[in-house]
């Protein structure tokens, strides 16, 4: 069995990261990440992980050996989010989620009995 090739790609921000197979590399190109033609610059950023941490973190080039020695790799960067697609969060602040501020506003129930009230006695 063949390994899989690597490849550097590069997003418009500027920022690097390494990935495992043509496959990744296709894929996030419909994000913008595009082959890079030439090894990241010592003033540029490159998309790290390590084991046990959740989420890839960005760390200048210049200090990759550092990071390299300290068990983070080089990586894909964090998973492209659609907002289209994904349930947007609660903006506010949890106290005032909890308190009720900042609610849309629901329209007035109105019953027909209520509105039948209205009239009567004209």
């Amino acid at each position: 069995m063949t390994e899989k090739k690597t490849y550097w790609v590069r997003n418009e921000a500027g920022e690097y990261a390494l990935l495992d197979g043509a496959a990744e590399r296709d894929r996030l190109s419909a994000f913008g990440w595009k082959d890079a033609d030439e090894p990241p610059a010592e003033d540029t950023f490159v998309w790290m992980s390590h084991e046990g941490v959740d989420n890839p973190a960005k760390f200048p080039a210049g200090s990759v050996p550092h990071w390299l020695e300290n068990g983070w790799t080089p990586t894909a960067p964090p998973e492209h989010v659609d907002p289209t697609k994904q349930p947007q969060p609660d903006a506010r602040p949890a106290w005032a989620a909890a308190l009720g501020f900042g609610a849309p506003a629901e329209p007035a129930a109105t019953t027909k009995s209520a509105a039948a009230g209205k009239n009567e006695g004209k």
